[in-house]
């Protein structure tokens, strides 16, 4: 289900030219299991644009959030101490200045893949998510199978007729023509993301 939603949210984000993109992190990323370590920090329930991949292309939302370990973390032992600096068979410890890093699941991440690409945090709306919502249930609903055909079915008093759609130019009525108004306000003259 989530995928599908996902793939509604890309849909309508390309059809509106439009991707709330406010950060991007390029380089090396590698998916595996659902998980990536990436080193902005995003909060859980925030979208993320994959781009650059060959099979994970796409938003993805998180759905969990934890810090990555720093190879620096295994210097101290259990009790919070360093024996082999006690004993004279290591350098003290110091404090780690390695970059903070992330672990993030995504939901739904289709396939493991390691690329070279751009990841974009997305600053998504709710009202935006709530229509990506409404227009993946009506795509799903009778009305939205019928948009696909040139005939809309009715039934009056027991008795069941078909008809031509009263549509833009005579075709069905689609989730473009029924919520064009309510995705005016999120158009964009060009794209800031090409995908």
């Amino acid at each position: 289900m989530a995928t599908e939603i996902n793939n509604t949210m890309l849909v309508l984000m390309r059809k509106c030219r439009n991707f709330f993109n406010f950060s991007a992190e390029d380089g090396e990323f590698e998916l595996v299991d659902g998980n990536i370590v990436l080193g902005e920090s995003y909060k859980v329930g925030q979208y993320l644009l994959m781009t650059g991949s060959i099979l994970v292309d796409g938003v993805y939302q998180i759905i969990a959030k934890d810090d990555y370990p720093c190879e620096h973390d295994n210097w101290l032992d259990d009790d919070g101490d360093d024996d082999d600096y006690d004993n004279g068979l290591a350098e003290p410890y110091v404090e780690c200045d390695c970059p903070q890093k992330y672990i993030y699941t995504l939901d739904n991440a289709p396939i493991d893949e390691k690329w070279t690409g751009i990841i974009h945090g997305l600053n998504v709306p709710a009202d935006f998510v709530r229509l990506t919502h409404e227009i993946h249930e009506f795509n799903k609903s009778e009305a939205g199978k019928m948009a696909h055909s040139p005939y809309v079915s009715e039934t009056v008093l027991n008795v069941h007729s078909y008809k031509l759609a009263q549509g833009k130019e005579g075709l069905p009525l689609n989730w473009r023509d029924l919520y064009k108004t309510d995705l005016a306000p999120y158009h964009r003259m060009f794209t800031e993301v090409s995908i």
